[in-house]
């Protein structure tokens, strides 16, 4: 886990994008190239031009896995509103 929070924060800094993370639960997909491993994650704080360039561009290189899809998610505090 650990690596892969530095990962993810190396790839964030390099978009220059500055929130908080949350690293979720561990998860496997396997591939005709192998198993890849990764985490869920949840990004807070980030505004919505940043939003929007991480939903195009996406999160790591297996994204054809369907890994490092990014899907905007409403705030709890959003859901009595």
């Amino acid at each position: 886990e650990a690596a892969f929070a530095g990962a993810l924060a190396a790839i964030l800094q390099g978009l220059s994008i500055e929130c908080e993370t949350v690293i979720g639960r561990r998860s496997a997909v396997s591939t005709p190239e192998g198993e890849f491993r990764g985490f869920s994650v949840l990004l807070h704080g980030i505004g919505p031009l940043q939003s929007l360039q991480l939903q195009e561009r996406g999160l790591g290189t297996h994204r054809m896995y369907g890994c490092g899809i990014i899907v905007p998610h409403k705030p709890v505090g959003a859901a009595s509103d």
